[in-house]
């Protein structure tokens, strides 16, 4: 008994070692850090057990450096010559990053080798890049933020023969990859049913925001706007679906002829331009604050602070009933009321903290923020609720613990 409890500990130090020692490598393509939420939570997360984390990532807009190191994790930036829209700008985008994540990938093995890579999707071509360094022992982590397939179906309403290629990306990366991860259950249902692959392969973490970071923003909170501010959080993309945001708020101006509000919009995108001719050709450029993408966590949290009720404008669609958005957590994290569209995973992670618009019914989602608008008590309600939600369940500390329990389950396998 004595012996086995001591053999436990003994071994328990060496897997510790092991963890602390390795050199763990994220890889993401759409976005940068430490602006991509999820992948700066899980590379600080394991930076916590592992001494030795990097970041291959696309340069952020007006950076001109390659290599930068933010919280001891060393961050490679490849040239972002290419944000594709279309689907023929994506496809010249994922070739120049095929490129230059191969180039990066064998230059910071030579650098240091890893021995674990995680790889956020989309696109999902990643894994094919690092199957030459499962012949060395290399562990790949397939973390799916999107459905892939789904989303270009959002985008482009085909499944056509690009579908079909998306489809055997999936496919090969969660063939190639050692471990998976997904943001939900439904992600999880979807991948084992489609896929044919063995639940127990795949670990759910759900996004979720860190509360100490929030609570600190909230702190620095000095001013309140005078007029109703209404939130937005994210990217201004056709899926994102802003167009018919303004279409709401049209209706909203000229219609319910109700005036005094503003809708502050904070993110950017491919469809930003167009969103902004849209709301200068209706004559509503009073009512919108187009404040650009907010990289500060702090400076983004008092932006929300200042709001008094937050929106997610995507449509219910098969892609959408499956898709948590963060921005939903964000706005429950400081305590706003939300308003969205009915889909599945959105009123999971809100609950009582969202009102919920059926049919895609622009018109309703308007008067669905009328409504919170003029009623302070329900406004303080939903916010409590949704903030209480957080900090028991959805707050980023719960999932920590997770993806560091999968992470020691690797290392000792």
């Amino acid at each position: 008994m004595l012996t086995n409890i001591c053999l436990s500990i003994i071994n328990k130090g060496i897997m510790t070692d092991k963890i602390k020692t390795a050199h763990i490598l994220f890889v993401v393509e759409n976005n940068s850090v430490p602006f991509d939420t999820r992948v700066w939570n899980e590379a600080t997360s394991i930076r916590k057990i592992c001494n030795n984390v990097s970041v291959i990532c696309p340069q952020p807009k007006n950076e001109n450096r390659f290599f930068k190191v933010i919280d001891n994790i060393k961050v490679y930036m490849y040239p972002n010559w290419i944000q594709g829209s279309g689907a023929t700008g994506l496809i010249s985008e994922y070739i120049l990053s095929f490129f230059f994540i191969s180039i990066y990938s064998l230059f910071v093995f030579l650098k240091s080798p890893f021995q674990i890579v995680h790889l956020a999707n989309p696109p999902d071509f990643l894994s094919i890049i690092f199957y030459p360094f499962k012949l060395l022992g290399l562990k790949i982590v397939y973390d799916i933020h999107d459905l892939s397939p789904d989303v270009y179906i959002g985008k482009f309403g085909s499944k056509d023969i690009i579908y079909k290629i998306l489809m055997l990306l999936e496919k090969i990366s969660c063939i190639l990859s050692d471990y998976i991860i997904t943001v939900n259950e439904s992600f999880k249902s979807i991948i084992i049913d489609r896929q044919n692959i063995n639940k127990n392969k795949i670990t759910v973490i759900r996004n979720g925001p860190r509360l100490e970071i929030v609570d600190k923003a909230l702190k620095k909170k000095k001013s309140k706007v005078s007029n109703h501010l209404i939130g937005y959080v994210g990217i201004i993309d056709k899926q994102d679906n802003l167009e018919q945001l303004v279409t709401s708020i049209e209706y909203i101006v000229k219609k319910r002829k109700y005036y005094d509000f503003k809708m502050l919009i904070i993110g950017d995108g491919t469809d930003r331009e167009n969103i902004e001719y849209l709301v200068r050709n209706k004559g509503l450029k009073d009512y919108f604050i187009f404040h650009g993408a907010e990289y500060n966590r702090d400076k983004l949290y008092l932006l929300l602070s200042d709001t008094e009720v937050c929106v997610d404008s995507r449509l219910c669609t098969r892609e959408t009933k499956v898709t948590t958005a963060i921005k939903i957590m964000e706005y429950m994290a400081v305590g706003k009321p939300i308003v969205q569209y009915n889909t599945g995973e959105g009123r999971y992670s809100a609950g009582d903290a969202s009102l919920y618009v059926e049919n895609n019914d622009a018109c309703a989602f308007g008067d669905a923020i009328i409504t919170l608008l003029k009623d302070k008590k329900k406004r303080e309600s939903m916010g409590k609720i949704g903030r209480i939600r957080i900090e028991k369940e959805l707050q980023w500390s719960a999932q920590e613990e997770k993806l560091i329990r999968l992470y020691r389950n690797i290392f000792n396998s």
